[in-house]
């Protein structure tokens, strides 16, 4: 990132402080994000995974009684419910959920994790967070932290706003 500020300092004229400061800013987030990323690849890629699928495996360990709505899940990870459905149909084939009839309404349907699925959401999270750096948590105060959140929340905010017309 160093060299991008250095390169975008050297555009003389061509660009406002703030678009320059906005850049930067961007780039250090993709950069971070990269990096955090690739651990839970390379942790799912070790279970035969795709990083989405062992988020859906974490949620789904967390769930009370493990089992959540298929609509839910897509919801809580920011999917369209055919994405969704996709991937379930994955993780059941490899034996990690089970659809079963939702008690609340015999209409809908409830993901379970199986005992299988349970092992590997439980060993995957003892995996990921071995390997996950903690320099993000150690480099920061707790206050800091929270303020990076804040910050985050509200740049997550202005992307998830109607276009103004």
């Amino acid at each position: 990132n160093e060299a991008l500020a250095a390169y975008l300092g050297a555009q003389d004229g061509g660009l406002d402080a703030d678009v320059k400061l906005a850049i930067l800013c961007v780039a250090r987030i993709q950069r971070v994000a990269g990096a955090i990323s690739g651990v839970l690849d390379r942790v799912a890629e070790g279970f035969g995974l795709y990083a989405g699928d062992v988020y859906t495996l974490y949620l789904l360990q967390r769930a009370p009684a493990h089992a959540a709505r298929p609509g839910d899940l897509a919801r809580s990870l920011s999917m369209t419910t055919g994405g969704m459905t996709k991937r379930l149909d994955r993780l059941e084939k490899a034996g990690l959920v089970a659809r079963e009839r939702d008690a609340d309404d015999r209409r809908g349907v409830m993901i379970r994790l199986t005992q299988e699925g349970l092992g590997a959401a439980r060993a995957a999270r003892r995996e990921h967070r071995r390997q996950q750096p903690h320099a993000l948590f150690e480099g920061f105060a707790p206050d800091e932290l929270a303020q990076l959140a804040a910050y985050l929340e509200r740049a997550e905010a202005l992307f998830a706003a109607p276009p103004s017309p």
